[in-house]
């Protein structure tokens, strides 16, 4: 049914740690003191799932737990990344 409604899923074969990179530059300010993603402050479970972000201390790789919000972000901005 996505593909008789145009619209076409992207797979996303990259490492989680990449994506999860992108992500984190885009809500951290750059050298201008501009952050190329804002949240707004009404959407209270994102910005707490973002807060959870965690990494194994033994292996180094992103924690996966409750983090629903955060991998549609995650997600969006992998596509969206060369995007102008």
């Amino acid at each position: 049914r996505l593909y008789a409604a145009d619209i076409y899923p992207r797979q996303n074969t990259a490492l989680v740690e990449e994506t999860v990179k992108i992500a984190r530059t885009a809500l951290g300010k750059d050298a201008n003191g501009w952050r190329r993603v804002r949240i707004n402050k009404a959407c209270r479970h994102l910005r707490g799932e973002l807060l959870t972000w965690a990494y194994d201390a033994s292996t180094g790789k992103v924690l996966k737990q409750s983090d629903h919000g955060p991998e549609a972000l995650r997600g969006l901005l992998w596509v969206m990344r060369n995007m102008q």
